[in-house]
């Protein structure tokens, strides 16, 4: 039986009274806890020592998907239900698929943004990922491709906000052609492996920590060895992996080519020449100044401008603040610092590596920060409506 009540905003903040039809379901704030998920490359090291975990190492689950409602496609390995889903655990005991609650809760999670997940079931795909060794030369599509050959609403636009690198390794990713082969010897490059070809394509373009960067459909793209970030895409798993084979580790044929023939899955790449300073103008995105008050600073990373998908913002909290979310849901990262945030309710502890999600139904978050350790969060939230 639902129960019903009325709960006051937070003091101090602009939030309204709202009214929570189902208190078992309805929480303005919601902490993740891990959500580890398979690839064919190995990490993850890094990833555990910023959450602080005693025993770090590098394995086959480098990457953690945070509210998620995207399941992890991974042909070829053995079969896991739900992964990549998140799963979120609520103050009442419940444990449940946050897809899950979102189906039942949607409005109140997602306010504005309720109907276009019941549309399209899902809003964004935001990772940690922390790769030991460089990533395969690949591709995704575009959202017009995607809607015509795979029978999905979503391609894969994403952006990186880079969090560290590893010690003694240069850092670096690999973005647009710089050599383009044109499409007829690229895909002979590829159907013939020909691993020497295929780096002649491309030069490596040097990244550093705090450096937020975009790839659109078409663009082929490798990750370098070494980096630790925040990437966040539209909410789907297709990609063309260009390699076969790495560091040992074999992708079978049915994870190459999202389930396309070949030369009808390689048409969705754009073989532009990008020159490395080109690819720096067209691919990494200079961030802008935000919003401040009381309390905090913001920049703002990625926004309408670069994709309608979502949105990211880097915020500073150097004391007491009210941080706005439009009436907007949130996904929290913490990247530095120490404080707490709270609903009137309850309140969570924050310190590197922690993530927590902000309801629609909160049109502040309020959160405080150590003055001597400010905090520094991403936020990332749906694009336009």
């Amino acid at each position: 039986m639902n129960t019903f009540r009325i709960i006051a905003s937070p003091q101090g903040s602009c939030n309204s009274f709202y009214l929570v039809q189902n208190a078992a379901l309805q929480q303005p704030l919601i902490p993740l806890t891990p959500n580890r998920v398979r690839r064919n490359y190995l990490g993850g090291r890094v990833l555990e020592e910023w959450s602080n975990d005693p025993h770090p190492r590098d394995e086959n689950r480098p990457e953690d998907w945070m509210a998620s409602t995207t399941a992890a496609r991974n042909p070829g390995m053995s079969e896991i239900p739900d992964e990549g889903l998140s799963v979120v655990r609520l103050k009442s005991g419940q444990t449940l698929l946050w897809r899950d609650l979102l189906e039942k809760e949607a409005g109140f999670y997602l306010g504005p943004h309720a109907e276009r997940f019941r549309h399209r079931g899902a809003l964004f795909l935001a990772k940690l990922l922390d790769s030991s060794v460089r990533l395969h030369f690949q591709g995704h599509p575009t959202a017009e491709f995607s809607q015509r050959y795979l029978g999905s609403p979503w391609g894969k636009f994403e952006a990186y906000v880079i969090l560290a690198t590893r010690e003694g390794i240069a850092p670096h990713l690999f973005a647009g052609f710089q050599n383009s082969p044109g499409a007829e010897a690229w895909q002979r490059i590829i159907l013939e492996q020909d691993k020497a070809a295929m780096a002649a394509c491309f030069e490596p373009i040097p990244v550093a920590p705090g450096e937020v960067w975009k790839v659109p459909g078409g663009i082929p793209h490798a990750l370098g060895p070494g980096l630790f970030m925040l990437e966040v895409m539209e909410p789907s798993d297709w990609v063309v992996r260009c390699e076969f084979e790495m560091n040992g580790i074999p992708v079978p044929p049915e994870a190459r080519f999202m389930g396309l023939d070949p030369s009808h899955a390689l048409q969705i790449f754009d073989h532009t020449n990008y020159s490395v300073s080109d690819a720096k103008d067209n691919f990494r995105i200079a961030p802008r100044l935000g919003i401040s008050g009381e309390g905090f600073t913001s920049e703002v990373l990625l926004d309408e401008k670069d994709t309608t998908c979502f949105r990211i913002e880097r915020w500073c909290v150097h004391g007491a603040a009210q941080l706005p979310s439009a009436g907007f849901f949130s996904l929290w990262v913490v990247v530095g610092g120490v404080g707490y945030v709270e609903d009137g309710l309850s309140s969570l502890p924050l310190h590197r590596g922690e993530k927590f999600l902000s309801a629609a139904a909160l049109s502040t978050v309020a959160i405080h920060a150590n003055p001597e350790q400010p905090l520094e969060i991403l936020r990332v939230q749906p694009g336009l409506i």
